[in-house]
């Protein structure tokens, strides 16, 4: 039998390539001018005047898009499709349905309510955290992280935080090295986890390469706890989630019984339990399909940071590919002469994706407990019957 550790590398540390992005160079950034006007004695504070979020959709099903569920309706009877799918254009949602199975040994059904491991689309609320701070003069992202986290190796010297947002910093990718498998069901601390990579060496000079790596988000999960003296499960709730109402977003997958769904490897085999601090800031949230539409739509707002961050976070930083290149904690591509910012995530018996297409308003949304489920191709669909 493979180990789980050979596995991971599919289900967690290649999800970028569900976006046909491979090894990338690019020269070292040079500093931008500091984001935002908070001084270094500014505090690391929740958000006390966030206004609710948008409104809820019904629990009824919403099908504006009829050609598209009986679609996705047909992948799942096909074995191919289980979750919960959210299709928005101007603020109105279009299609909120959800499909097949959440526990199948139970018979409980799917439903837009229905938690998902959401994995790496857990990297933008890192990247999100990481630009408040910076906000509120406690960082820099052109700041190096032996400023933040002591007793780094020194071939960690020249890494910056700007690279290990953009994948750029050279670091060995945790979940493809020997060692993993005893930390997959048990929790484990940060500092476990980066004692996986620490004496790795790195893969390349940091800024001059890029390969994707869930170990640079792990840092920057230590830097946001560090920097904010809280924990990150503690920063993503006040300063994200609690604004914003996303009330079934969690880090970790602690929800009442029966609200999460049971991830499987294919429509017949159950996944692996698999302890999710061993994600962590890479991967360790889990969510609905309706909280990451609040999620969506704060994104056209200043409410959680300014147009500046914003910004920063949207912009192409790393080109990996003819019109696509890697932001912050997001993919940025062309698909159509449209501008996609999207990404996508994988973790044991879980498949993710967020789409945004900002310029025309719309966003796609879906979350899966089965781990082959060809998610950016179900997106390709359902955005063709929204632009059609």
């Amino acid at each position: 039998m493979r180990s789980l550790a050979l596995r991971s590398g599919r289900r967690f540390g290649l999800v970028l390539l569900l976006f046909g992005l491979a090894a990338c160079a690019r020269p070292r950034p040079t500093a931008p001018a500091q984001v935002g006007s908070g001084s270094g004695a500014a505090a690391f504070s929740a958000v006390t005047t966030a206004t609710p979020g948008p409104p809820v959709p019904s629990p009824t099903p919403v099908v504006g898009l009829p050609a598209a569920d009986t679609y996705l309706a047909a992948q799942t009877a096909a074995g191919r499709f289980s979750g919960a799918v959210l299709v928005a254009r101007d603020g109105r949602v279009l299609l909120e349905k959800a499909y097949g199975l959440a526990d199948r040994e139970s018979g409980l059904p799917n439903t837009p309510q229905t938690r998902y491991h959401i994995a790496s689309l857990t990297k933008q609320f890192t990247a999100m955290a990481i630009l408040q701070l910076q906000e509120r003069g406690k960082l820099q992202v052109t700041d190096r992280i032996t400023n933040y986290l002591p007793n780094c190796p020194a071939t960690w010297r020249d890494i910056t935080i700007d690279e290990l947002l953009t994948h750029t910093s050279g670091l060995a990718d945790y979940f493809s090295l020997d060692g993993i498998d005893a930390l997959l069901v048990q929790p484990v601390t940060p500092a476990q986890v980066v004692d996986l990579f620490r004496d790795r060496p790195l893969l390349f000079a940091p800024g001059s390469s890029c390969t994707y790596s869930n170990s640079g988000y792990v840092l920057l999960g230590e830097i946001i706890e560090r920097v904010s003296g809280e924990s990150y499960a503690s920063v993503i709730q006040r300063n994200i989630l609690a604004p914003l109402g996303m009330e079934s977003t969690s880090y970790g997958a602690l929800c009442p019984p029966g609200a999460c769904a049971v991830g499987y490897e294919t429509a017949w085999r159950r996944a692996p339990n698999v302890d999710l601090s061993l994600a962590y800031a890479a991967g360790g949230l889990c969510s609905t399909v309706e909280d990451l539409y609040r999620w969506d739509q704060a994104l056209y707002t200043t409410r959680l940071c300014s147009q500046q961050s914003l910004d920063a976070m949207f912009s192409p930083r790393v080109r990996v590919a003819e019109n696509v290149a890697y932001a912050y904690g997001w993919v940025v591509r062309n698909v159509s002469g449209r501008r996609r910012i999207a990404h996508s995530g994988l973790l044991y018996g879980f498949s993710a994706i967020i789409a945004r297409f900002p310029d025309q308003r719309v966003t796609i949304i879906m979350l899966s407990n089965l781990e082959d489920a060809p998610l950016t191709g179900y997106v390709d669909v359902l955005a063709g019957q929204v632009f059609q």
